[in-house]
């Protein structure tokens, strides 16, 4: 499970950075940025690559179409993952030629490979499409906050060492990192109550109620992983608009940790209890 965790989250950053630059300009901030942030999302993949979440496999095994301990869905998690890895290294060696059509791509053969990842485990829990349905939207959720926080937290970093930038790139961050935890929001209040209606089973009674160690986890979980997190977007949107783009990146870095925290916690009772949240 601590692999797959692993696995996901860092996954859901990269991907999820590459969600937040596309909202901003290379003419406004500069090459470098684009070069940086496209690294690090590189290196988180390489990073979940390491962490192997389906088994102790050889790569080896991911090429070879046939009976192996790979079903589909996990071979091509690892295979668009890897393609990934490649565009973002031509992305790099070519750019600002193709600029955001590459990361367009990027960003849609890493959705393709999220939605793999999570069909890979729901084959072995017999959920129907839409409880299916609803580990994906969940996994996409989580993918746009993470990733979302972790870009307008770099963007904000810019502004330590270029002074003179415009306040654009932060503000569209800012913008797009709210618009995401209110999805995520959305989302978990659907799922809620989506399970509810299909199986009123124990464990979400138990998350209903804040007397049992499961409600209190996931009051934790919503409390500290997105009512916090919105709180402190505003705060950054307010503070960027005064430009106190120093207070700003210093509030990110807390809403990044903040963030991680709940997702972790999301992470931990989609495993535990068959309930993406």
């Amino acid at each position: 499970m601590i692999q797959s965790i692993f696995f996901s989250l860092f996954v859901y950053l990269s991907i999820g950075l590459i969600f937040a630059i596309l909202f901003i300009s290379k003419e406004e901030i500069g090459r470098l940025y684009f070069i940086v942030t496209t690294l690090i999302a590189l290196a988180l993949i390489c990073v979940a690559l390491i962490a192997n979440s389906f088994a102790l496999i050889k790569f080896t095994q991911i090429f070879v179409f046939q009976a192996t301990e790979l079903n589909n869905f996990e071979r091509f998690t690892y295979l668009l993952l890897i393609l990934i890895i490649a565009l973002l290294v031509i992305y790099n060696l070519i750019y600002p030629r193709m600029h955001k059509p590459i990361l367009c791509i990027v960003f849609l053969l890493g959705i393709l490979a999220i939605v793999n990842h999570v069909l890979a485990f729901s084959q072995t829990e017999n959920y129907n499409p839409f409880v299916k349905g609803l580990h994906i939207s969940n996994a996409i959720g989580s993918t746009l906050i993470l990733g979302s926080v972790l870009g307008a937290m770099i963007t904000g970093h810019w502004y330590l060492v270029k002074h003179k930038l415009s306040l654009k790139p932060l503000i569209n961050g800012s913008k797009v990192y709210i618009f995401s935890v209110f999805l995520r929001i959305f989302i978990i209040i659907f799922t809620t109550f989506s399970f509810w209606k299909i199986d009123k089973s124990e464990n979400l009674i138990k998350l209903s109620s804040g007397f049992t160690l499961e409600g209190i986890f996931f009051i934790a979980r919503v409390t500290i992983g997105l009512i916090i997190p919105l709180i402190f977007g505003f705060m950054v949107w307010g503070t960027v608009k005064i430009r106190s783009t120093q207070s700003a990146t210093g509030i990110l870095y807390a809403t990044f940790i903040l963030v991680l925290i709940g997702e972790v916690f999301a992470n931990v009772f989609s495993r535990l209890i068959g309930i993406p949240l």
